[in-house]
C-alpha cells in the first residue's frame, strides 16, 4: 500500500493530499461516535467543526486560485 501511495502522490497537487489526510480521522471519529457509542461533548464537537471550517476555507481558497489561473491561461 505505502509504495501504490508513494507511486500515487507524485500525480496530485499536495494541497488535495492534504485535504485526504484528513478523511481517515473523520472517518474512525465517526466509527467511535456512532458505531462505538463513545462519548461526544460540546466542546470536542465545536472543535471538530472548527477544524472542518478552516479545511473548507482552506480548499475554497485554492478552487479559486486555481480557476483563476486557468482563466489567465485561456485568456493568454
Amino acid at each position: 500500500p505505502l509504495i501504490g501511495f508513494a507511486y500515487a502522490v507524485r500525480r496530485v497537487s499536495l494541497t488535495a493530499i492534504g485535504l485526504l489526510q484528513y478523511v481517515a480521522p473523520t472517518l474512525q471519529f465517526l466509527i467511535g461516535v456512532l458505531i462505538l457509542r463513545e462519548p461526544f461533548n460540546a466542546e470536542r464537537a465545536i472543535g471538530f467543526v472548527i477544524i472542518w471550517i478552516g479545511l473548507a476555507v482552506f480548499a475554497s481558497e485554492g478552487l479559486l486560485r486555481s480557476r483563476r489561473m486557468a482563466a489567465a491561461a485561456q485568456a493568454a
